[in-house]
């Protein structure tokens, strides 16, 4: 009987350990540790972030590869304890009854410092769907917390649109309307939200992108200025965030005329855009030394005044961009914004200057180079998004890309591609290697299989290349792709499934791209077309289907099998997925395929030997061609 009391005490006793049975073994209601949770996860993504930096750093073959494979173990781990943090909170709040003073510990869990958790709009985004809809329906609402939630979901989604979420750009542009307008009525102790909202507001984006006239942005200009002139409002808010906003009001003139007037004088009237950048060059002749970027523009607006031409704006400034801009070894994302600006003017001037054509063409090769340098010099930290929009115009940057001969334009996109996330690349390139041996079987044993359509004399360069490009729509939304440090939302798997479609972005980029199409829309199609995605894509009816189900093997081949990088799945040996290939043929996977790789020896050993020891080299290749070379 003793030894039953005792089993029964320490049952109990283990039970109050586990979070979801505290509630049953306690009187008083069990709250998760929600800052220690956001602590954790903070603390978690900072590792992840430093071991996706030290990818690019100098190493030998051997330090290289074990490099990763300690990063696939760390991260690996990682992912499985921020998924249960994660789930933690989740469960909780799916809860029937939950206490009102757990949803205030959540809101003081992400309030308390909300700038150093910012990393992960994604996460920010679920919290706020949890938090608003109980502050708008308490009585009476509380206003305070509201205007905070709406500033944090405004600036999450916002982070979240420049991954292509045009839905996130418009609740974003709400959620920081809301947050002012809440703060508009409350006292002077609680404007902080309301002023960082008219903060986020007061760009030009908003502007370009229809959200708001320049009679509007101007109105945002006016409200903050009110703000920060109060002393009441100033002393709740913090010194630095009051320089920040200070610098805003005086810069936003300059802002609409240097994103603007001098690149579209469509936005505002001539008379308005005058007295503007008269304003500006006061300020540069006053500055006695300017930055590259204001140099740069400052020669803009002398050739708007008509003081100067074209071709001497861009010797001008294509001399001091030389003499000023070093690019440091390490930048972060604010920097690369910084450094790129001077970049894009000088594009500007060269497409338009009166210069030989061969002098054009010798200064795009420069400025791709200097780019791919900034993106080489980029940390790799996860979930900034500001420099995918950068490589999204990039892409279709026609003022750039006309001066490039089509071999020019792949190697500046391959050079991109490695620069903004090498395990994505590294993923094409390893698929690559087994789509060549794919196509060395059907050229040998299955040729009557190849598409008579096209006219290839090459089929083992023609499916490295598609290979190569297949994943290319992930580099437009790199931030989720490689967002292993935890279990994607379902927003996030939502973006994912975007990536085909976007890849068609990519494959605008040169006419000779537009044979791999079907290829990158319809990798993740299943054989028989009943499912995967995109759904309104029909791999059945393309007249290169046999060549999407090609990839289709490979890439599924390399993603379960992958040694390195696939947190949400645990790694396979390559004969038992054949054997699950083979189990799903006909309906998930091209029968022919599956069964020419069974039956012919020398293909199964070459494509299984890529996969258990090949793609050390594949890795390493990558490093050696591209990123240590640009660390040199």
């Amino acid at each position: 009987m003793y030894i039953i009391m005792r089993l029964l005490r320490n049952f109990a006793i283990l039970l109050m350990l586990i979070p979801g049975y505290v509630a049953f073994a306690s009187s008083q209601e069990y709250v998760p540790d929600f800052k220690g949770i956001f602590s954790r996860l903070t603390a978690n993504r900072n590792v992840y972030n430093a071991y996706n930096d030290s990818i690019r750093m100098p190493m030998w073959h051997t330090e290289w590869v074990d490099l990763f494979s300690r990063r696939s173990e760390v991260i690996g781990a990682m992912y499985e304890e921020n998924g249960r943090l994660l789930n933690s909170v989740y469960s909780y709040f799916e809860r029937d009854q939950v206490p009102d003073s757990a949803y205030d510990k959540l809101y003081d869990a992400l309030a308390g410092d909300p700038n150093k958790k910012f990393g992960d709009p994604f996460i920010f985004e679920q919290m706020c769907d949890i938090l608003i809809p109980h502050y708008e329906r308490t009585e009476p609402m509380d206003s305070v917390r509201l205007s905070f939630l709406y500033y944090f979901d405004g600036r999450a989604q916002y982070e979240i649109s420049i991954l292509g979420d045009m839905e996130a750009r418009k609740r974003s542009f709400a959620s920081h309307s809301r947050a002012v307008e809440l703060g508009r009525k409350l006292s002077s102790h609680y404007q902080y939200p309301r002023l960082i909202s008219l903060m986020s507001l007061l760009t030009t984006n908003w502007i370009r992108d229809g959200y708001m006239s320049v009679d509007d942005g101007l109105e945002v200009r006016r409200e903050l200025q009110k703000c920060i002139s109060d002393e009441e409002i100033l002393m709740s808010i913090p010194v630095a965030h009051l320089d920040v906003a200070r610098e805003k009001v005086d810069s936003y003139g300059y802002n609409l005329i240097r994103n603007g007037y001098l690149f579209d004088n469509s936005l505002m009237e001539k008379q308005f855009a005058d007295s503007r950048i008269d304003d500006m060059i006061d300020r540069y002749m006053a500055a006695g030394s300017l930055g590259v970027k204001d140099f740069c523009v400052y020669q803009l607006v002398l050739v708007n005044r008509g003081q100067q031409n074209m071709e001497s704006a861009l010797n001008r400034s294509l001399d001091y961009y030389k003499k000023h801009s070093v690019i440091p070894d390490r930048i972060n994302v604010a920097q690369l914004a910084k450094m790129y600006s001077p970049l894009l003017d000088l594009i500007y001037f060269n497409d338009l200057s009166n210069i030989p054509i061969d002098e054009k063409r010798r200064n795009v090769e420069f400025f791709c180079d200097q780019i791919v340098a900034l993106f080489a010099a980029r940390q790799d930290w996860q979930l900034d998004n500001l420099y995918i929009g950068v490589l999204m115009k990039l892409i279709k940057y026609d003022r750039l890309l006309r001066y490039m001969t089509s071999e020019e334009k792949l190697r500046f996109l391959d050079e991109m591609m490695v620069c903004t996330h090498v395990a994505t690349y590294a993923h094409s390139s390893h698929v690559a290697a087994l789509a060549e041996v794919m196509m060395d079987g059907i050229v040998k044993y299955r040729p009557e299989l190849l598409p008579k359509r096209l006219d290839i004399k090459n089929w083992r360069g023609f499916i490295r290349k598609a290979a190569m490009y297949h994943d290319l729509g992930k580099n437009g939304i790199i931030s989720v792709v490689a967002n292993a440090y935890r279990p994607l939302t379902d927003h996030e798997q939502m973006i994912i499934k975007t990536h085909p479609v976007r890849g068609l972005e990519f494959l605008a980029l040169d006419s000779t791209l537009a044979v791999f199409r079907d290829i990158t829309l319809g990798h993740h199609r299943t054989y028989d077309g009943k499912s995967g995605y995109p759904m309104d894509f029909d791999n059945t009816a393309s007249p290169v289907k046999v060549l999407i189900d090609l990839i289709t093997i490979c890439d599924c081949l390399e993603a379960a099998t992958d040694p390195l990088g696939r947190n949400y799945a645990h790694k396979k040996d390559f004969d038992t997925l054949i054997g699950e290939f083979a189990a799903a043929k006909g309906v998930g996977y091209n029968p022919d395929l599956v069964d020419m790789i069974i039956g012919n020896k020398d293909i199964y050993e070459r494509m299984k030997y890529i996969v258990n020891v090949g793609w050390q080299d594949t890795y390493y290749d990558i490093y050696e061609q591209f990123l240590l070379r640009n660390n040199e």
